[in-house]
């Protein structure tokens, strides 16, 4: 009897035992949705503020090449090579591979490459015709949500926008789309062609 009384008490607290309360169930459901919102809210903010880096650079970007094409000059066969604007400064040192170098290369900050092309401020093809007035800076892997926001914000910073192989502003129009820069910011992940004239 005492044995049978031992099992049935035993019995009876592993069942009270057996699970979680509707408070504990709760709580964690809460704690989950917090961390969810926290995550989300956290990359809007890490994506801002790389966006935010973004402006500040290109307009860096202005000052040095304007400094650069005033000195150096420009000409059709005269575009600077990548490495030569990296070890000059032109990049946040935490871009530049190879720093110091011949071979330096630029990535952005979404990991895609920056590449540099003499171009025209009006968008019209560097040939012995129309010589580059401009250096034209490619900065690829640029996500659409930043796409957005960079392609209607830097008409007082270059001369020229082109966004997936679209011209948004040169010089001939200086006030990009935000209706094509809508369209056309909707790769995942989007070239960008910033022309800067001296």
């Amino acid at each position: 009897m005492k044995f049978k009384c031992l099992q049935l008490r035993q019995k009876s607290q592993k069942n009270q035992q057996g699970g979680y309360t509707n408070v504990q169930l709760a709580i964690g459901v809460l704690v989950s949705v917090i961390a969810v919102l926290g995550a989300i809210s956290g990359y809007t903010y890490l994506n801002q503020a790389k966006v935010n880096n973004e402006i500040a650079l290109i307009g860096d970007l202005r000052a040095n090449t304007s400094k650069f094409i005033s000195t150096q000059g420009l000409g059709v066969t005269t575009t600077p090579l990548i490495s030569t604007l990296a070890n000059l400064g032109f990049f946040p040192t935490n871009l530049v591979t190879g720093i110091g170098t011949a071979t330096a290369t630029v990535a952005n900050q979404w990991g895609g490459t920056i590449t540099v092309a003499s171009a025209r401020g009006d968008g019209v093809a560097v040939d012995a015709t129309h010589p580059s007035d401009s250096i034209a800076y490619t900065f690829t892997n640029v996500p659409d949500a930043a796409c957005r926001i960079l392609g209607v914000s830097l008409d007082s910073v270059v001369s020229g926008l082109n966004i997936g192989g679209t011209t948004i502003k040169s010089t001939l129009a200086p006030a990009s789309s935000p209706a094509q820069v809508g369209t056309k910011c909707t790769g995942g992940a989007n070239t960008l062609i910033y022309t800067i004239s001296g």
